[in-house]
């Protein structure tokens, strides 16, 4: 493990950073390349520096909001675990959880921790 790799555990699972990473940006491209939102081979171009939210975004509000409920349902799929990510917590963040997806994967994180710890 890197030394600034983060670990969860969920259920008996433990998750790096780097596999929600893959999860996160996995879903996105998916997300977007089925909704037609963006052609596949530019898809394929995303990284965790990607913009979601402000100047530059690669989605307008319902492409994020899109992301955003298809993330919680890959969750749940592969997990087992239920998660809100677009709650009164995420808008209440001095810095959007939603601008990058490397913002996000972080916010994911603490929530995956969180739950864990329940």
């Amino acid at each position: 493990m890197l030394h600034n790799e983060k670990r969860f555990v969920i259920s008996g699972i433990q998750m790096q950073n780097g596999k929600v990473s893959d999860l996160i940006l996995s879903t996105i491209k998916d997300t977007l390349s089925t909704a037609e939102l963006m052609p596949a081979e530019k898809c394929a171009l995303l990284d965790t520096s990607t913009v979601l939210l402000g100047n530059g975004a690669i989605v307008d509000s319902l492409g994020l909001v899109t992301v955003i409920v298809n993330l919680e349902q890959k969750l749940e799929q592969a997990y087992g675990i239920s998660v809100s990510l677009a709650d009164e917590r995420a808008m209440s963040h001095k810095s959007s959880p939603f601008r990058t997806v490397s913002s996000l994967t972080e916010y994911v994180g603490q929530l995956l921790s969180e739950t864990a710890r329940q």
